[in-house]
């Protein structure tokens, strides 16, 4: 609600009979030149309801208020009325050297000025909520086609990385069951890490393109069977950092949560806790935990599906595994966390079956 009037200029006649009208509904400001005026505004603008000054106010004066007025665009939000001595006729805008809405003249009519003041105030009122409800508007359609944009590119690049391997499907559809419970269950544990139910949707949504980077990666290092060389390793390892950039070069456009998420995901989910991870080093809590949470998932679909490199390793084998940092330290959270999930992860894993998958 806006509630203030301010007054600008030496009318304290006026002022008074302003005060006589009003004062039980508006706080009544007094300023004597645009200098207060200005001070005023800066700090208060939208609490502004109505702004009145004197014509008698020095010229030099008069234009500089013009001028703040004109450079915030403060005339669409707060009207000016003008008020004189002088016959209503014989002034102009420009010899006022405001956009006024109104001019009040000599003789003041208590009733008649009360009833010009509220239907500007109300026309005011009805053309802010208007304005302010079309922006909004206008924002939510932005919003949504930025949504459907980005949802239609984190599809293409599944549909991407499914043609460049059949097996990497079953891995992303593991990956995201198990992420699903283990952010549901971080949820659960740490009601104050702000785990709401979007961002698990967020993380779970950005687990379908944490392995991204590697199509970039050539198919005889991505799709063959039999140990890698250094070489070779260290090429792969780069996916981290290409996933990455290609999540900023595809949904630079997207605003939200979301794109941090999915630009986490992809470059940090093979971090570990103690720093001995890649691309970059990080430990603790230098990683982000929508990294954390995809990079367990990642590590715990790696053990216990079999690829074309190894064999599963039962669920029990593997939770041990996991919990005595044999694949990379896990935090004490994530550690926690898995045990709390441990019989929700087996019992996924069971619903789905085993599969093959290239997958490190």
């Amino acid at each position: 609600m806006k509630e203030t009037m301010l007054v600008v200029g030496n009318v304290k006649k006026e002022t008074a009979f302003l005060k006589q009208i009003f004062e039980k509904k508006y706080r009544i400001i007094e300023a004597e030149n645009s200098k207060e005026a200005i001070c005023y505004l800066e700090d208060h603008l939208n609490d502004m309801a109505i702004l009145f000054f004197g014509v008698s106010m020095h010229e030099d004066d008069k234009y500089e208020l013009a001028r703040y007025l004109e450079e915030q665009n403060c005339i669409d939000q707060v009207p000016v009325v003008l008020i004189t001595d002088e016959k209503k006729q014989e002034l102009t805008e420009l010899e006022c050297g405001f956009q006024v809405v109104d001019i009040i003249c000599k003789p003041f009519v208590d009733s008649i000025i009360e009833k010009r003041i509220n239907n500007i105030l109300e026309l005011y009122q009805y053309r802010y909520h208007t304005v302010s409800d079309m922006r909004k508007q206008r924002e939510k359609e932005r919003l949504a086609k930025l949504e459907e944009r980005y949802n239609n590119l984190l599809d293409i690049l599944q549909d991407i990385i499914a043609n460049r391997n059949v097996e990497s499907v079953k891995h992303i559809q593991y990956v995201q069951g198990y992420t699903e419970i283990l952010a549901r269950q971080y949820a659960d544990l740490y009601p104050d890490a702000d785990m709401t139910k979007d961002k698990i949707e967020m993380i779970v949504q950005a687990a379908q393109v944490h392995d991204v980077g590697k199509i970039i990666i050539p198919d005889f290092i991505t799709g063959r069977p039999g140990e890698l060389s250094q070489d070779e390793l260290e090429l792969l390892k780069t996916h981290t950092i290409r996933g990455s950039e290609i999540m900023k070069a595809v949904l630079e456009t997207k605003e939200d949560e979301d794109w941090i998420i999915c630009y986490n995901v992809c470059r940090y989910h093979h971090e570990k806790y103690d720093g001995t991870g890649y691309p970059e080093g990080r430990k603790k809590n230098e990683i982000p935990i929508e990294s954390q949470i995809v990079g367990l998932a990642d590590m715990y679909d790696i053990l216990v599906n079999a690829t074309v490199n190894k064999k599963a390793f039962a669920p029990r084998e593997a939770f041990y595994k996991l919990m005595k940092g044999e694949c990379g330290e896990l935090s004490p959270q994530m550690k926690e966390c898995l045990e709390a999930a441990r019989e929700s992860l087996e019992a996924f894993n069971m619903e789905k079956g085993c599969y093959a998958n290239t997958f490190d």
